[in-house]
């Protein structure tokens, strides 16, 4: 009954930037960069939201960056 992410930037130390979109599912969103990045920090701002039925605020239920190091 939040409201959920829509639309976000990634943003990774290089000063690449990524545009995902996410469905509006009640299932978990995997986002996988198009090749492998070493990077000292990310940032993920979220652009545009799924409006809630009943609040107004933002509703994340986990966030995990894993690594794929050949």
């Amino acid at each position: 009954m939040n409201n959920r992410i829509e639309n976000a930037t990634v943003e990774l130390s290089d000063g690449t930037k990524l545009p995902i979109h996410f469905d509006d599912v009640p299932a978990a969103a995997v986002i996988k960069l198009p090749a492998a990045k070493r990077c000292a920090w990310f940032k993920v701002t979220v652009d545009s939201v799924y409006k809630g039925s009943k609040w107004n605020d933002l509703a994340v239920s986990e966030f995990h960056v894993l690594s794929n190091d050949p």
